[in-house]
């Protein structure tokens, strides 16, 4: 199953009540330029910095 979700959703997932661990995948993209909310939990920087799919 994949699910996507837009950055502006409020999401979250219930309590995992298993015993199977659930596995995850998270890939964010956003626009070259943008702005980078400093309040966002995962900020790139100089050592790792988000890599870019395509150049014009």
């Amino acid at each position: 199953d994949c699910v996507l979700i837009h950055g502006s959703v409020i999401h979250k997932s219930g309590r995992n009540t298993t015993q199977a661990a659930r596995t995850v995948y998270t890939y964010h993209m956003v626009e070259k330029g943008a702005v980078w909310s400093p309040l966002n939990w995962t900020q790139p920087t100089e050592k790792l910095p988000y890599p870019s799919i395509y150049s014009n």
